[in-house]
Protein backbone atom coordinates (compact mmCIF):
# COMPACT_ATOMS: atom_id res chain seq x y z
CA UNK A 1 0.00 0.00 0.00
CA UNK A 2 1.36 3.40 -0.94
CA UNK A 3 0.72 6.26 1.46
CA UNK A 4 -0.52 9.60 0.22
CA UNK A 5 2.09 12.07 1.59
CA UNK A 6 -0.38 14.95 1.48
CA UNK A 7 -2.66 13.11 3.93
CA UNK A 8 -0.08 11.45 6.14
CA UNK A 9 0.75 12.72 9.60
CA UNK A 10 -2.37 14.31 11.05
CA UNK A 11 -4.87 12.96 13.53
CA UNK A 12 -8.00 14.57 14.95
CA UNK A 13 -8.16 15.49 18.60
CA UNK A 14 -10.38 18.24 19.87
CA UNK A 15 -8.59 20.82 21.99
CA UNK A 16 -8.43 19.90 25.65
CA UNK A 17 -9.02 23.44 26.85
CA UNK A 18 -12.02 25.55 25.89
CA UNK A 19 -13.70 24.11 22.85
CA UNK A 20 -12.77 26.01 19.74
CA UNK A 21 -14.22 23.51 17.29
CA UNK A 22 -10.86 22.91 15.64
CA UNK A 23 -8.90 19.69 15.79
CA UNK A 24 -5.30 19.32 16.82
CA UNK A 25 -2.95 18.06 14.12
CA UNK A 26 -0.05 15.87 15.15
CA UNK A 27 2.63 14.30 13.00
CA UNK A 28 4.14 10.86 12.65
CA UNK A 29 1.29 8.86 14.23
CA UNK A 30 0.62 7.13 10.90
CA UNK A 31 4.01 5.44 10.98
CA UNK A 32 3.39 3.97 14.45
CA UNK A 33 0.13 2.12 13.74
CA UNK A 34 -0.25 -0.81 11.35
CA UNK A 35 -2.45 0.11 8.42
CA UNK A 36 -2.85 3.73 9.48
CA UNK A 37 -1.68 5.93 6.65
CA UNK A 38 -4.12 8.81 6.32
CA UNK A 39 -5.57 11.70 8.18
CA UNK A 40 -8.93 11.19 9.76
CA UNK A 41 -9.15 14.95 10.11
CA UNK A 42 -8.57 15.39 6.39
CA UNK A 43 -10.96 12.55 5.63
CA UNK A 44 -13.74 13.43 8.06
CA UNK A 45 -16.21 15.15 5.80
CA UNK A 46 -18.72 15.93 8.54
CA UNK A 47 -17.41 19.51 8.81
CA UNK A 48 -16.98 20.24 5.12
CA UNK A 49 -18.84 19.98 1.85
CA UNK A 50 -15.72 18.88 -0.03
CA UNK A 51 -15.79 15.14 -0.65
CA UNK A 52 -12.33 13.60 -0.81
CA UNK A 53 -11.76 10.00 -1.79
CA UNK A 54 -10.55 7.73 0.97
CA UNK A 55 -7.09 6.22 0.46
CA UNK A 56 -6.61 2.44 0.26
CA UNK A 57 -7.37 0.71 3.56
CA UNK A 58 -9.98 3.27 4.62
CA UNK A 59 -12.47 3.39 6.12
CA UNK A 60 -10.99 1.35 8.92
CA UNK A 61 -13.12 -1.64 9.94
CA UNK A 62 -15.29 -1.06 13.03
CA UNK A 63 -13.45 -3.67 15.09
CA UNK A 64 -11.37 -3.54 18.26
CA UNK A 65 -7.80 -4.74 18.78
CA UNK A 66 -9.01 -8.36 18.88
CA UNK A 67 -11.12 -8.01 15.74
CA UNK A 68 -14.46 -7.95 17.60
CA UNK A 69 -17.21 -5.75 16.18
CA UNK A 70 -17.58 -2.33 17.80
CA UNK A 71 -20.72 -0.20 17.46
CA UNK A 72 -21.83 3.27 18.53
CA UNK A 73 -22.71 2.85 22.20
CA UNK A 74 -20.30 -0.06 22.77
CA UNK A 75 -18.33 0.05 26.00
CA UNK A 76 -14.61 -0.16 25.21
CA UNK A 77 -11.47 -0.20 27.30
CA UNK A 78 -8.85 2.26 26.11
CA UNK A 79 -5.63 0.32 25.49
CA UNK A 80 -3.52 3.15 24.10
CA UNK A 81 -3.70 6.82 23.14
CA UNK A 82 -0.45 6.79 21.17
CA UNK A 83 -2.15 7.88 17.95
CA UNK A 84 -3.39 11.16 19.39
CA UNK A 85 -0.83 12.42 21.92
CA UNK A 86 2.09 13.27 19.66
CA UNK A 87 2.62 17.02 19.44
CA UNK A 88 0.22 17.90 22.26
CA UNK A 89 1.34 19.95 25.28
CA UNK A 90 2.60 17.74 28.13
CA UNK A 91 -0.44 18.38 30.36
CA UNK A 92 -2.79 17.31 27.55
CA UNK A 93 -0.72 14.19 26.92
CA UNK A 94 -0.97 13.30 30.61
CA UNK A 95 -4.74 13.86 30.61
CA UNK A 96 -5.17 11.49 27.67
CA UNK A 97 -2.71 8.92 29.05
CA UNK A 98 -4.71 8.85 32.31
CA UNK A 99 -7.63 7.40 30.35
CA UNK A 100 -5.66 4.28 29.34
CA UNK A 101 -7.24 1.29 31.07
CA UNK A 102 -10.55 3.05 31.59
CA UNK A 103 -13.86 2.19 29.96
CA UNK A 104 -15.58 4.66 27.65
CA UNK A 105 -18.63 4.49 25.44
CA UNK A 106 -18.17 4.83 21.67
CA UNK A 107 -19.80 8.11 20.63
CA UNK A 108 -19.31 7.83 16.86
CA UNK A 109 -17.11 6.70 14.00
CA UNK A 110 -15.82 9.25 11.51
CA UNK A 111 -15.75 8.65 7.77
CA UNK A 112 -12.24 7.19 7.99
CA UNK A 113 -13.30 4.68 10.67
CA UNK A 114 -11.65 6.28 13.71
CA UNK A 115 -13.48 5.74 17.02
CA UNK A 116 -14.53 8.91 18.87
CA UNK A 117 -14.77 8.88 22.68
CA UNK A 118 -15.38 11.40 25.46
CA UNK A 119 -13.00 12.40 28.25
CA UNK A 120 -15.58 11.67 30.92
CA UNK A 121 -17.10 8.20 31.30
CA UNK A 122 -20.52 9.84 31.80
CA UNK A 123 -20.21 12.45 29.02
CA UNK A 124 -21.07 11.32 25.50
CA UNK A 125 -19.29 14.17 23.71
CA UNK A 126 -16.81 13.31 20.95
CA UNK A 127 -13.67 14.79 22.50
CA UNK A 128 -10.94 12.66 20.88
CA UNK A 129 -10.56 9.73 18.56
CA UNK A 130 -8.46 6.61 18.46
CA UNK A 131 -7.42 4.07 15.90
CA UNK A 132 -9.66 0.99 16.37
CA UNK A 133 -6.64 -1.11 17.42
CA UNK A 134 -6.31 1.11 20.50
CA UNK A 135 -9.53 -0.13 22.13
CA UNK A 136 -10.98 -3.46 23.30
CA UNK A 137 -14.59 -4.30 24.00
CA UNK A 138 -15.16 -4.08 27.75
Amino acid sequence: MTANPSLEGTHPVKPLGPRSGQCHQSTAWANRLPGARASAQTLDRSNTNMAKPLPPGFPLPPTDAAGKAVHVGSAVTVLSVASCVFGLPREDQLRLQAIVGQVRQVVRFDDAGFIWLGFSASDLSDDFCLHPTEVALA
